[in-house]
């Protein structure tokens, strides 16, 4: 399993939404990785209940959110929220990729969901999901927890 690799000096965003068939609540995880592909920053949060659209898009939104480190519009615009934010002096590629492909961000949105609408900010890979972390972690050496 490859994860893409951005070229030097870029950051890779990978977000997904996740909706509970029992209950309808949905969750969404992010996470953002260097060049290597290791590990730099991810968060999870519940988002209430909706349909899947609506998950990714929150996905979407939070993740370049939590990239850019800006403040949430309402709900009604969130389509032009994403654009908004793309916008800004940055550059930004948005693809689809499969399940497969995307199983980091995947496990991250189906993590429990969270009690409040806040998110969860995690500067280290959840434990729940550090395995995949470390197979996933690309480049010649492998991604080192950060020291605080």
């Amino acid at each position: 399993m490859s994860v893409y690799s951005p070229d030097p000096g870029w950051l890779c965003l990978n977000v997904d939404g996740a909706v509970s068939r029992t209950s309808g609540l949905g969750s969404i995880g992010s996470l953002i990785r260097d060049t290597n592909g290791c590990w730099i920053v991810g968060f999870h949060k519940s988002v209430g209940i909706l349909d899947a659209l609506h998950a990714e898009l929150w996905a979407i939104f939070s993740g370049l959110q939590l990239a850019w480190s800006n403040a949430a519009p309402s709900f009604s615009s969130l389509v032009r929220a994403i654009t908004r934010i793309r916008s800004k002096g940055w550059m930004t590629d948005i693809c689809w990729l499969p399940r497969v492909e995307n199983h980091i961000a995947d496990a991250i949105a189906k993590l429990p969901i969270p009690p409040s609408h806040c998110a969860t900010l995690f500067h280290e890979p959840p434990e729940a999901i550090q395995l995949l972390v470390n197979i996933d972690c690309i480049g010649p050496m492998p991604c080192e927890p950060k020291s605080a």
